[in-house]
């Protein structure tokens, strides 16, 4: 089940012009909770995500790492339950 996923990154990888990438945003929300004592990946990563989304929307949890549903559950229970309410 894991190999579909990987396959998945290194075909972006072998785009390598930019120009040949599309231009427009993806229109889906998305709201991304991210632990901000990630090792693996970056907070300024998670910004960037809002150069290909429409709607982005970042909560940080500060000293979290990279699982945070395992860290704190109740709150990353918290955040979403308060942004499906928000918006749907």
């Amino acid at each position: 089940a894991f190999t579909p996923p990987l396959h998945w990154y290194r075909a972006i990888m072998q785009v390598k012009d930019r120009e040949k990438r599309t231009k427009a945003k993806i229109s889906v929300p998305v709201f991304s909770i991210f632990g901000t004592a990630d090792k693996y990946l970056s907070v300024a990563a998670d910004k960037g995500g809002s150069a290909f989304v429409e709607n982005f929307q970042s909560v940080y949890l500060e000293g979290v790492s990279h699982w945070s549903p395992e860290e704190r559950p109740a709150e990353v229970i918290e955040h979403i339950d308060n942004y499906l309410r928000k918006h749907f």
